[in-house]
């Protein structure tokens, strides 16, 4: 009985010293839960990229290149570009764009570009009133944006990472600064092809039915109605990822076809052919040498188009 006794003193010593160290994981869970939560309400309010940084940085380009091409010389040409970072490093050397657009006969050339790293057309909605508020007389737009919608994992994946970037100034690319984001040119460390392919899928869902794309229609039903001309054009990729993920897919060309089959001021202007791995500074994205290539293919696209007011 002595024996008993003092085993359930010892039981008892031993559950007074249990208990606190229990309750005390019981409120380190609670407040870690807590932490998430918020934490996950801050991403839902923050959003995804492009940031609210973003959308302020490119209002007010829009707003410095409106004034300071209030009035449009006779034989200059127009243009707005709308696409994703493949477009940026294709069309990061302006002022050969400039240059050629001048040998081909154009007195000059206004080029206004706004783009968005891993971009869908609804990434640029809150722009788009000062975007044709430029009338430009024709709108270059990437085939991509018909097609691609982000799939909600990689936008909860994006909101997560902005947010850590606003608390901890920790992110990689240049998603997060909105000028390195339109200006910069974007270069990965990603050699195989499959690998991001693979991540693409995960990223981007594809379907020419959803929100983006048909947000990407509407717009360009609007623009050709004012009289307005659409290139919609594709950027080439390695050939090494064009065999794994061409830059032109069956879907994206059919939905940019439908388009044009519509409107008659629609152009699809898919890139024909190949440009070598050292235009290339990953392998889906261009360098210098490559945006240069590509720069002067599509000048050579914009001169095929008839634009009454130039010609």
């Amino acid at each position: 009985m002595i024996g008993t006794g003092r085993g359930t003193r010892d039981e008892a010593a031993l559950a007074s010293i249990m208990v606190p160290e229990l309750s005390l994981w019981r409120r380190a869970a609670a407040v870690l839960s807590l932490l998430v939560f918020t934490l996950a309400g801050l991403g839902l309010a923050v959003g995804a990229p492009p940031s609210q940084a973003y959308y302020e940085f490119n209002l007010q380009r829009l707003r410095e290149f409106q004034a300071a091409h209030a009035t449009k010389a006779p034989g200059t040409l127009r243009v707005v570009m709308l696409g994703n970072s493949r477009l940026k490093n294709g069309t990061i050397e302006t002022a050969q764009i400039e240059r050629w657009a001048a040998e081909r006969g154009y007195a000059g050339i206004e080029a206004f570009r706004l783009v968005a790293n891993w971009a869908v057309f609804r990434n640029f909605a809150p722009l788009l009133d000062q975007v044709r508020a430029l009338q430009p007389d024709v709108y270059v737009v990437q085939m991509d944006l018909l097609i691609d919608d982000m799939a909600p994992t990689f936008e909860s994946h994006l909101a997560f990472n902005y947010l850590r970037w606003l608390t901890a100034g920790d992110g990689t690319w240049s998603w997060y600064e909105p000028q390195d984001e339109q200006l910069g040119l974007v270069c990965t460390d990603e050699g195989q092809p499959e690998m991001r392919a693979a991540r693409a899928v995960l990223k981007l869902t594809g379907d020419p039915t959803s929100e983006s794309p048909q947000l990407a229609r509407a717009f360009i039903r609007e623009v050709t109605a004012t009289g307005a001309e659409v290139l919609l054009v594709s950027v080439p990729k390695s050939d090494a990822f064009e065999l794994v993920s061409p830059s032109v897919n069956d879907a994206m060309l059919t939905a940019a076809q439908q388009v044009a089959a519509e409107l008659p001021s629609v152009t699809v202007a898919p890139f024909v052919g190949s440009l070598p791995d050292n235009h290339f500074c990953d392998v889906t994205h261009l360098n210098h040498q490559g945006a240069a290539a590509y720069s002067r293919w599509l000048v050579e696209q914009l001169v095929t188009i008839e634009i009454a007011d130039l010609r």
